[in-house]
């Protein structure tokens, strides 16, 4: 951490790559009046968005959001 501490916010680049699910509930149920519903959803898979994105300083720089699975080839590309 000392070493990283002499390098300026601007020399210094964080990555991160996210995925978001699209069905986590289940948008209707049935169950008696003013009972909640507590049920598993559907094991079937939906499209995944993802978004890839880098931090210099404050600024965020290069945000992409596919629908792909990261690779390394992918990511390379990205990077480029």
């Amino acid at each position: 951490m000392t070493q990283l501490a002499e390098f300026s916010d601007y020399q210094r680049v964080y990555l991160d790559e996210t995925g978001f699910d699209r069905y986590l509930f289940r948008p209707y149920a049935r169950s008696p009046k003013g009972q909640i519903v507590k049920a598993q959803i559907s094991g079937k898979r939906y499209r995944r968005l993802s978004l890839v994105s880098a931090q210099v300083g404050n600024r965020l720089i290069a945000p992409m959001v596919y629908q792909n699975t990261m690779t390394g080839v992918f990511f390379e590309a990205w990077f480029q």
